[in-house]
């Protein structure tokens, strides 16, 4: 991807000389570019999904092992005639069209002459002067943490080049109405292009396969100074984050530079992106324009493309990162929401199709943002591999919002009391293998907020170990702990074996499950008033405490009936309060009763 370069001014910045914290680093740019501004650009290689190769019929797979699919075309021989893979035509296309490009209806092929291990014969088949698409452009939304807003950064251009069916394409300051400014943007740049190449389905982007690499140009001048300085080339960055560190140290480095008058030391050069130690080191000189002896490639004709032709793909592209974005931002998501659900096509569409089913938007981004997404990351799971279905994730919702069950119920488990001395050998009891489906909840005193490894000291440190899957167990949360008044030597013990984890898991149908586990929540204030009465009527001792004015018994009989009526018990409790319906009951309640 050519890129002109783009002026930036990053967030953070990394010391030639030794690893230092994020503060140092952010300080020590901002000294630096008081007086300097940085230009960067960005040249981006996608590797297609093509099952052959751009100018043979050579299988590509990612991992083969070396010289294993290869041929004359490739090697250069006498005779040998490349020939133009048509769907890396149809991909370039679909990216210049994605990217707001101006298409070249008549485009051609040039020969790039240098030598290299892996170009046998000395030149590589690539776009020079005449490439498929030039001046686009694409949007970024910028994640909140890294302050937030809208950028556009401009594209130079997109072309098809040789190297088993790879494009290039690139940022332009040119055609941004917003310049780079920071590392932080750089990244987001490039990881909008990875979004988009994998919405468009041109290419996985794995960076780790190299199927998107990014080059970055680095230089510096004085504020005020047309003539642009040295630039840098910065290769080996295999991560988003790396492309940020690496051009905050070039920068680093060559204001460091300027600044003990040894700006001759910066020549036109290729470095290479230590992760070891964080810094950039010579890896060749770089070579100009001129060293490559362009021409036209003579075995190759021009590529021409009709606008129905065009116009065909266009029609066949898919809803893009940004239309997405919008998109959500109009359905009153917030921006933090929009960017999740929009990252990653499979749980865009798990989204898009979930809410299709009927589901409110807002609950349903809250249940995939939240539970569904921590099942994945402690899984190790995507989107597409766990059981649960979009049409039972909606129905689920519908079964909450209509009062059929109960939230607690929809993603939580029933508490049940066990004394503390048997906390240790329950979890031995038929519990191995199953960690990852097990959670332990504290209630301490009848307490939110307790502390796990507290309560369960002296025991197994196994099983403080498996408390929200933190080592060393962790504090529950409000929505975690169960408030009942369970004393000292109890405890609330859970088992992920309710509605959603087991969709998760296992799948099934919310409808089968809810039957299954007979968990519908009971709405009826008589019936609710009947479990009221019957806890009274099982704890006569603590009510004739209550009546003598021990009010703060009350929790203890609402933890009795969380404790027995738990799965039964959800929005029926709210219909009347308990503490008036308690109030109510020792009104007329007989005495001694």
């Amino acid at each position: 991807m050519r890129s002109t370069q783009t002026q930036t001014a990053t967030q953070e910045g990394q010391q030639p000389q030794s690893k230092v914290s994020t503060q140092s680093r952010a300080e020590r740019l901002d000294s630096a570019l008081k007086d300097y501004e940085a230009i960067i650009g960005i040249e981006t290689h996608v590797q297609l999904s093509t099952l052959t190769k751009a100018f043979c019929s050579c299988p590509y797979n990612y991992g083969s092992q070396p010289n294993t699919t290869v041929c004359p075309i490739c090697m250069g021989l006498p005779g040998a005639l490349p020939a133009l893979n048509s769907k890396v035509i149809q991909s370039a296309v679909k990216l210049g069209l994605a990217l707001n490009c101006k298409l070249s209806l008549r485009s051609k092929f040039d020969r790039k002459q240098y030598f290299y291990p892996d170009l046998p014969k000395g030149y590589q088949i690539s776009q020079f002067d005449v490439p498929i698409a030039t001046a686009g452009f694409v949007d970024v939304d910028l994640p909140l943490e890294f302050g937030g807003g809208h950028r556009k950064f401009g594209i130079t251009r997109v072309h098809m080049e040789e190297d088993a069916g790879k494009l290039l394409h690139a940022g332009n300051g040119s055609y941004s109405e917003v310049p780079c400014q920071t590392g932080i943007e750089a990244a987001e740049y490039a990881s909008e292009l990875q979004r988009l190449v994998r919405f468009l389905g041109v290419s996985n982007g794995n960076m780790q396969e190299g199927s998107l690499r990014c080059d970055v140009n680095v230089s510096v001048r004085p504020i005020g100074q047309l003539e642009f300085g040295t630039k840098v080339e910065v290769k080996n960055l295999n991560s988003f984050s790396a492309i940020n560190r690496a051009i905050e140290f070039e920068i680093l480095r060559q204001v460091l530079l300027h600044n003990e008058g040894q700006s001759d030391q910066i020549v036109q050069e290729t470095r290479l992106w230590d992760e070891g130690s964080q810094k950039t080191v010579t890896m060749r000189k770089k070579e100009g324009l001129a060293d490559y002896r362009y021409f036209p490639e003579p075995d190759l004709p021009e590529v021409i493309l009709s606008e129905e032709f065009i116009e065909g793909i266009r029609d066949s592209l898919p809803e893009l990162p940004e239309m997405k974005r919008r998109r959500y931002e109009q359905m009153g998501l917030s921006m933090q929401d929009v960017l999740f659900l929009a990252n990653d096509i499979n749980v865009a569409d798990f989204f898009d199709e979930t809410i299709g089913k009927g589901a409110d938007v807002k609950l349903a981004a809250n249940w995939i943002m939240g539970d569904v997404a921590a099942y994945m990351k402690n899984e190790k799971l995507t989107i597409n591999e766990i059981k649960l279905i979009p049409q039972e994730l909606a129905e689920l919702i519908a079964s909450i919002k209509g009062g059929t069950i109960s939230g607690k119920i929809g993603k939580e488990c029933k508490p049940f009391k066990v004394k503390k001395k048997t906390v240790a050998g329950w979890f031995q009891q038929g519990r191995k293998g199953n960690w990852g489906r097990i959670q332990f909840v504290v209630n301490y005193d009848g307490q939110n907020g307790c502390d796990v490894t507290c309560t369960v000291k002296g025991y197994s440190p196994k099983v403080p170990d498996m408390c929200f899957g933190k080592a060393g167990g962790g504090k529950c949360t409000n929505s975690q702990a169960v408030l009942v008044g369970t004393g000292r030597g109890s405890v609330i013990c859970c088992i992920n074996d309710l509605i959603l984890f087991e969709l998760m898991a296992k799948g099934g149908t919310v409808k089968g499950l809810i039957k299954e586990k007979d968990l519908v929540q009971i709405v009826d204030p008589v019936e609710i008033e009947k479990m009221v009465v019957k806890v009274l009527a099982e704890n006569p001792k603590q009510l004739e405490q209550y009546r003598g004015g021990r009010t703060k018994l009350q929790g203890f009989f609402a933890g009795q009936l969380q404790l027995d009526y738990s799965r039964a018990l959800g929005k029926g409790m709210m219909f009347i309060p308990f503490s008036q319906r308690l109030n109510l009951l020792l009104e007329v309640a007989p005495p001694g009763w």
